[in-house]
């Protein structure tokens, strides 16, 4: 019983780790992902200006 509760706090710690590090790569995507998208965005707009 103890060292079943044991190695399940053991896992959940590697999950919590790996969750963590997962997090923190995507926040680095979403922050570069914001970066793209606000830069073409922006030349879309004004692609589309010049269009019309």
């Amino acid at each position: 019983m103890t060292s079943r509760l044991g190695r399940r706090v053991y896992v959940l710690a590697i999950e919590i780790s790996l969750m963590q590090s997962w997090l923190s790569d995507l926040k680095i995507s979403l922050f570069f992902f914001d970066i793209q998208y606000f830069i073409f965005g922006n030349l879309e707009r004004k692609g589309q200006g010049c269009h019309s």
